[in-house]
């Protein structure tokens, strides 16, 4: 029976090192639990960076619709212009050609 009991120095040696294992498991968990908390905080930028480029994408698609909007109004607006210009030009080389055509005719002595 003698032989089932440890040794006082035999005990505190592996009390020594269990301590020492301990520690350093406790040391480990420490770093991994620091590693977690920073993985955690860039998954939350990464989640808010995620939602930002979404609104942005949605602001970007809702100014395109605008633009295109816009461009439609621009075009209108030229047409316009350019319509009333031909209608001008129009009203002008009318009363140039009937003033010409006026002028031969007076002067063959067709004219009234």
């Amino acid at each position: 029976m003698a032989d089932e009991y440890l040794l006082r120095s035999v005990h505190d040696e592996y009390e020594a090192r269990m301590g020492i294992e301990i520690k350093r498991l406790a040391d480990e968990d420490n770093r991994q639990n620091n590693r977690i908390d920073k993985l955690e905080k860039q998954q939350e930028h990464i989640t808010e960076l995620t939602i930002s480029v979404k609104e942005l994408a949605v602001e970007v698609k809702n100014m395109v619709g605008e633009l295109a909007l816009q461009n439609t109004r621009i075009q209108t607006l030229e047409a316009r212009d350019g319509e009333k210009w031909r209608k001008i030009v129009g009203y002008v080389a009318t009363a140039l050609i009937g003033g010409a055509l006026g002028f031969v005719l007076n002067t063959l002595g067709l004219g009234g």
